[in-house]
């Protein structure tokens, strides 16, 4: 980090979509600083305690890192003063849920400018429960450690094997059974450990779905259920990025914890520009 030659604060952010989300939007007092990964991130934070706490060394910045699944797995860092994390799993998720507590959330801003305005609740539990329903099998990937690429093994959430793309609904039977050959294990382990009534909460809500999954089922769904009004638009994953970073207000990010909380840890100074 330019510690020599920025006199301000740097805010160090997991990789791209972190980097093109913040750039355009924080105060000239901070310099952003993309680690290139979270496990790069985490090990920068590390780096700059362990000097911190053997000098006084350099202190003026702050790490913010995806939550993922670690307060889930119990791995969730408490301690790190200068460590801040996403109010969801990720970025892309907290920005949909993000609101001004007077209009509707970000999200729903997205389904009603693309949607047609009769399938958005459907099309909004869909997209939910199918995200979610993969959540369970990326935390539980992570619990067990069964060693899942789900990028080299081919599983993923848009797969025509278990995929239903007009209903936007997942074959839970199939994704089981593909998962399983991959992880080597049986599909009742996992039908078994979904059925648990912790997974079954979480499963419910937000708490398992990652910003990758949830935008290319969007991606589907705009194609799918689109206003007669709407032209076909490009829809894909780096798009919708891009629609999110458009349309987030100020008043919203400051509602959220994430902003909240690296102010607070920056001594209240304000992290977004005038």
């Amino acid at each position: 980090m330019k510690a020599n030659t920025h006199s301000g604060w740097f805010l160090l952010v997991e990789g791209d979509f972190d980097q093109s989300f913040w750039k355009s939007r924080i105060d000239p007092q901070w310099h952003l600083v993309n680690c290139g990964g979270k496990s790069n991130l985490l090990g920068v934070v590390q780096e700059y305690l362990a000097d911190e706490l053997s000098r006084h060394a350099f202190t003026r910045w702050i790490a913010l890192a995806d939550r993922d699944y670690d307060e889930l797995l119990g791995a969730l860092t408490t301690t790190q003063p200068r460590l801040v994390y996403t109010d969801h799993n990720d970025l892309e998720v907290t920005l949909l849920h993000a609101s001004d507590r007077q209009s509707p959330s970000v999200l729903d801003r997205l389904l009603e400018e693309w949607i047609d305005p009769n399938k958005i609740q459907l099309v909004r539990e869909r997209l939910r429960m199918a995200a979610a329903c993969f959540g369970c099998l990326r935390y539980l990937n992570a619990l067990h450690a069964w060693g899942v690429d789900f990028v080299d093994d081919g599983i993923k959430i848009q797969h025509q094997a278990y995929f239903n793309f007009r209903e936007l609904i997942i074959d839970e039977n199939q994704l089981w059974g593909m998962f399983a050959t991959k992880a080597g294990i049986r599909a009742t382990e996992i039908e078994t450990a979904i059925e648990s009534p912790q997974l079954q909460t979480w499963r419910s809500g937000w708490a398992l779905i990652q910003g990758h999954d949830f935008l290319n089922l969007l991606a589907v769904a705009i194609k799918t259920f689109r206003r007669d009004d709407v032209s076909l638009v490009q829809s894909d994953e780096k798009h919708l990025q891009g629609q999110i970073r458009l349309t987030v207000r100020p008043q919203e990010l400051q509602n959220t914890s994430m902003l909240q909380s690296i102010e607070s840890k920056a001594g209240g100074l304000r992290l977004l520009h005038t």
